[in-house]
């Protein structure tokens, strides 16, 4: 459930893309939309529709079961081969930039760790407030936590290619919440074991 909200995530954040311009710029911004469209149509849209039409093809051809036992165990490590090989890409591309802004790691920090940090305890007390079990509430946790930094980092190298520093804040990002999320999830499995949530599996 968490990662078929993903895409609902992104779909928000682009509707929303005006309000956090006009938050964090303080004026009114012209957005290229198409552009943005297009650039969604492209590593979003269409994906998703050739992703479904392989699993269709292959259960026509195989099993269910053949997919979800044998093929996917086997393909799904390469989604982070993938990730790696990509990051890197864009860092050999725009390794000047790169060189020439060696702030910016400081400079997310703060930012990255406010977001973490409020949006874990968001989780917390709306979880509370609303009474979920602690599956949901680790659900809610890291759905609102994932940023989709794959899908965002391939649609700003679409849409903004004249701006490598948009790329590279995307690309760092992830370097950052990679170990940051490992800690959330210590900080989870410590909270289930304190009992705060209980628990659909007891």
């Amino acid at each position: 459930m968490s990662t078929a909200l993903l895409p609902v995530n992104l779909v928000l954040q682009l509707l929303l893309l005006p309000v956090y311009i006009l938050f964090l710029a303080g004026t009114v911004l012209s957005i290229d939309w198409p552009l943005i469209l297009q650039s969604v149509l492209l590593v979003l849209v269409l994906p998703f529709f050739a992703a479904n039409s392989l699993r269709y093809l292959i259960i026509r051809c195989k099993t269910e079961a053949w997919l979800e036992k044998q093929l996917l165990p086997v393909i799904q490590p390469g989604q982070i081969v993938l990730l790696a090989l990509t990051i890197m890409a864009v860092f050999a591309s725009e390794g000047r930039a790169i060189a020439q802004n060696p702030q910016m790691l400081l400079e997310l920090l703060p930012p990255l760790a406010i977001f973490f940090s409020g949006n874990l305890l968001l989780a917390f007390v709306v979880s509370k407030w609303l009474r979920s079990d602690y599956e949901n509430f680790v659900s809610l946790s890291f759905t609102i936590l994932a940023r989709n930094s794959p899908i965002a980092l391939a649609i700003a190298l679409v849409a903004f290619p004249d701006a490598p520093l948009v790329a590279i804040a995307l690309m760092v990002g992830p370097l950052i919440e990679l170990p940051v999320l490992a800690l959330i999830s210590q900080v989870l499995l410590w909270i289930g074991r304190k009992g705060f949530f209980t628990s659909n599996s007891r």
